[in-house]
């Protein structure tokens, strides 16, 4: 579970805590969800870690690290134009015909 998602989780009960009449079962149970919101972000933040621990280890061995893929960005909505296509395929031929 992502942190997020635990605190939406955790903001979604707050109204049915606000019902609980009891004060001691109110505090503590105010306690513990504040503690799960700290133990969910402390979580994430140790995961982040420990994967860059893991890929400064595969960099020192010499591996590759994680690739840095960029997102594709298609420039005025045209992917390519029929001369390119043309020109493509003639390249391809002449590759072939070798």
């Amino acid at each position: 579970m992502k942190p997020r998602n635990a605190t939406k989780i955790l903001e979604s009960i707050q109204p049915e805590l606000q019902k609980i009449e009891d004060p001691n079962i109110k505090h503590v149970i105010s306690v513990l969800l504040n503690l799960i919101e700290m133990l969910a972000s402390d979580n994430a933040r140790l995961k982040q870690e420990n994967q860059l621990h893991k890929d400064e280890i595969n960099h020192i061995k010499g591996e590759q690290g994680k690739p840095e893929i960029n997102p594709n960005i298609v420039k005025d909505g045209d992917i390519s134009s029929e001369d390119e296509r043309k020109r493509q395929r003639n390249q391809m031929k002449r590759y072939w015909l070798k």
